[in-house]
This record gives C-alpha cells, sequence and structure tokens, in this order.
C-alpha cells in the first residue's frame, strides 16, 4: 500500500505502510512524562516487580491531568508510561476540575465501542455530548477498570494535527488513562485497552521487530521525535469524524491520522539505531488502536467516509 502524501510541516515523501506494522510493541519507569525506555526479547523479559516493590502513591499526575486517592496505592507503569494502579482504589479529586456546571475536563470509565457519544466536553458538535456518560469523584476502580479522563481546551480551538491552517473541531485538549489491574506487571506490559470488554494485556517482548526493512534515509526525513510528540498519549475517538479526539496531539481528520500512521510506518522502517526507536516502538502503536479500530472497521452502509476508513484500516493493518 502507497500514500503519496502532499506537504504539510516537511516535505513530500513516498511512504510504503506495507511492511511497517506486522508487530506487537518496550519500557518505561516511575517519573515524569519523559520517560527512559528499555526493549525486551522474549528470551530475555525483565522481571515482574512484586507488590512491594511498587510505590505508595496518594496521587499521580500525568499529561497535566492528576488523580488523588482516599488512601495510598501501589502504582506501577506500563510500557508506554501510562499507569496503573494494583487492586482497588477510590479516585477522590480529579484536576483541572469537572463540574456538571462547567461541562469540561470530562470522565469516563470503559468507553463502549461505537458509542457515538462522548462525556468529555458539552461543546462537542452535532449533539455527541452525553452528560450521562461522565463520572465524578468519589470513583471507585476495581480491576479489569479504565478511568478516562480528559483536559480541555481553554480559549480558542487548537490547530490541527498535520493541517496545521486549519482549526480543529474538537474541544478536548488531551487524555490519560488510569488502569486498576489485579497484580503487578512486568515493565514491557501494554495497557489494555480503554474500551469496555477489553482487559488482555500484550507484552513488548514478543515485537516482531525482524519483520521490517532497515532502509537507508533520504534527505529531509522528520526526526523520530516528532511524531513520538503525536503518539506517545492515548488515541481516543469514542464518535465520527473526531469531534471528540484530544486535539494537542491527535488528528481531526481520519485522513491526516492515515497520514501520520503511514509516515511513522516509514520511520520504522529506516536505519535508525536501535536506541533510538526504542522511545518510538513503545509509542507507535497502542491495544487501544487494535481494540477499537477493530471493534468500528466496518462503515455503515451508503455513508461515504473514506478519510475514517482509511485511518481506521491503516490502525487494523498495523496491528497485524
Amino acid at each position: 500500500m502507497l500514500f503519496l502524501l502532499k506537504k504539510t510541516s516537511f516535505v513530500p515523501v513516498a511512504v510504503c505502510v506495507a511492511c511497517a506494522f506486522l508487530v506487537l510493541l518496550p519500557q518505561a519507569v516511575l517519573g515524569q512524562d519523559h520517560f527512559p525506555v528499555l526493549a525486551y526479547k522474549a528470551d530475555n523479559p525483565p522481571p515482574t516487580p512484586s507488590l512491594e516493590q511498587l510505590p505508595l502513591m496518594n496521587k499521580i499526575t500525568h499529561h497535566g491531568i492528576t488523580w488523588t486517592f482516599s488512601a495510598p496505592v501501589r502504582v506501577g507503569r506500563f510500557v508506554n508510561g501510562d499507569y496503573y494502579v494494583v487492586g482497588e482504589a477510590t479516585v477522590i479529586d480529579i484536576q483541572p476540575l469537572p463540574t456538571p456546571s462547567n461541562g469540561r475536563h470530562g470522565s469516563m470509565m470503559n468507553i463502549k465501542p461505537n458509542i457515538q457519544r462522548s462525556g468529555f466536553d458539552s461543546r462537542i458538535e452535532s449533539g455527541r455530548y452525553d452528560a450521562n456518560l461522565r463520572l465524578y469523584p468519589p470513583i471507585k476502580l476495581t480491576p479489569g477498570n479504565k478511568l478516562i479522563s480528559s483536559r480541555s481546551v481553554e480559549g480558542s480551538y487548537l490547530p490541527c494535527v498535520m493541517r496545521p491552517y486549519d482549526t480543529s473541531v474538537s474541544p478536548v485538549a488531551s487524555i490519560s488513562i488510569l488502569a486498576s489491574v489485579d497484580a503487578p506487571q512486568p515493565p514491557d506490559a501494554f495497557r489494555p485497552s480503554y474500551a469496555q470488554g477489553s482487559s488482555k494485556i500484550y507484552f513488548s517482548r514478543h515485537l516482531r521487530r525482524h519483520l521490517l526493512p532497515t532502509l537507508s534515509p533520504v534527505k529531509n526525513v522528520p526526526p523520530l521525535s516528532e511524531f513520538e510528540g503525536y503518539l506517545k498519549r492515548p488515541w481516543v475517538d469514542s464518535v465520527f469524524f473526531s469531534f471528540d479526539v484530544p486535539s494537542e496531539y491527535m488528528a481531526s481528520y481520519g485522513r491526516e491520522n492515515a497520514y501520520l500512521m503511514s509516515f511513522c510506518g516509514l520511520l520504522l522502517s529506516l536505519d535508525f539505531p536501535e536506541e533510538q526507536k526504542n522511545l518510538f516502538w513503545s509509542t507507535s502503536l497502542s491495544t487501544e488502536s487494535i481494540y477499537s479500530a477493530s471493534s468500528r472497521a466496518v462503515i455503515p452502509a451508503g455513508k461515504p467516509m473514506a478519510g475514517t476508513e482509511a485511518a481506521e484500516n491503516s490502525r487494523l493493518f498495523s496491528a497485524g
């Protein structure tokens, strides 16, 4: 599959996606939003920490969203840096503060696939906002739950990712996800999908990196860091046409998301040093893409949605 891309913020590139993502996905440690990443292999997997080895924490801050707990809880991080708590936990405060009156900074739990409604922000277009989907503290988490919390855009909406001359339609700025699991996870574990009914955990040791070529870069190849910024936070898209996507880092239309995934496929097929690829591997494909894309892969009959379909097909292809 070959996409010839028009110029965005960098030069035109012919992007081969067909070889790029026949992989699953590497490692984060407790710390800031920028975290060191290690690669693991199946013949040398990382040890799983004991419960006592995980820190006790009263609150977690991730990408501008803070969850505060009623009591200290054991906290770990998945391979992409997202946090988890072990066992039950009660969130008693979320910042920025969501309230029924402000309609901003909404949180949802275990989003139903293809729900076509969102509780993140009351400004979501075309009647897709549903206040009944919002949760307010105290929120009890039990193993298998995923709390999806948003931070809203304040003031003017943001420029579109991959199309900066346009303005995003989404009032949502960023999204962070907190999962509850029943036991500590190995450092190469991926967070399970935010979607309802999805609990499978994958491991980076099963990455099939050898399937990718190591091609020599041409001139003007964009740096890996540019696309890490687009991909290191969760891609959440609970309604069609990107009305509620996190607009700081996710494109506002499926066509641009397909462009972005195509560039990532090409970058991962180049002969960058492996240590430069580690973080990119850990962020380039998330399990929510596998689950949500597969649950939404059927486009309604009679509705031409070429851009959306291209993006979903790209994400499905990425999952192998």
